[in-house]
């Protein structure tokens, strides 16, 4: 039996969640046959916008974009933690890789509830799991989120997660 090397061309689009006008050109692009799959991001304001426009589209596969540079988390974090600034928005991407190469329990585990509450969020919202996961600005490619993510894919039958390297 020869092994399936069969390669599957996904175009997602990222961001869903951010503005109508992401959500709405996602939409377009989906019912014009360019677009397979869409991601929202589960911390702003036009996730119910998001929600409600791709409900139309029952054949566009949705996934978690989950993010933890920007915005305010879904979670109460403490600045303590170093995921948040003193008013409580996500600190940036400039901050959030260098603390993960060398993340204590504490980070690990507060990055891990923010993440399990905007996958719960999702379900919530669309009454569905996920069929994929994406991190926003690619978080996933550092080796203590990069597991988080495999580990919560897993959890919530998430699918696929974006590869983060080719092979």
């Amino acid at each position: 039996m020869q092994p399936n090397n069969t390669r599957q061309l996904i175009i997602t689009a990222d961001d869903c969640g951010l503005s109508e006008g992401i959500n709405n050109t996602a939409a377009d692009l989906h019912n014009q046959g360019l677009l397979t799959t869409a991601t929202i991001m589960m911390n702003f304001p036009a996730v119910e916008h998001a929600v409600r426009t791709f409900q139309q589209s029952p054949c566009l596969q949705l996934g978690v974009h989950l993010n933890l540079t920007d915005g305010y988390p879904l979670t109460d974090i403490h600045p303590h933690t170093g995921l948040t600034t003193g008013d409580g928005h996500f600190q940036s991407r400039t901050v959030l890789y260098p603390r993960a190469v060398f993340p204590t329990d504490d980070w690990l585990a507060t990055a891990e509830a923010e993440m399990t509450a905007q996958i719960e969020a999702f379900i919530a919202y669309t009454g569905r799991q996920p069929n994929h996961l994406t991190t926003h600005m690619h978080f996933h490619i550092l080796p203590s989120l990069r597991s988080l993510v495999l580990q919560l894919a897993e959890r919530y039958d998430g699918g696929w997660v974006r590869a983060f390297e080719t092979t």
